[in-house]
């Protein structure tokens, strides 16, 4: 697979973005979240199907008590043949 990557703007009124905390819920292998460059990276690793695959991403803000807000990705895998 080819490598990819996603900016992601993330912003918190009350948080600098610095303070906020990225998870991602069972990902793909290989499919991490760069918290310096604030980006989603991966290259896949064959054997994957080509088709969608939805990655479940949460952001917690350092609030008392912690604000967490979950939105699932929908990225889509296509062959490089």
């Amino acid at each position: 697979g080819r490598a990819w990557s996603l900016p992601l703007p993330l912003q918190d009124a009350e948080t600098p973005v610095e303070q906020l905390t990225v998870k991602l819920d069972n990902p793909p292998a290989g499919l991490s979240f760069d918290p310096v460059k604030r980006q989603l990276t991966w290259t896949p690793a064959p054997p994957i199907t080509p088709g969608p695959q939805t990655v479940k991403l949460s952001v917690t803000d350092n609030g008392t008590p912690p604000q967490t807000t979950t939105l699932p990705i929908q990225l889509k895998v296509e062959d490089d043949a």
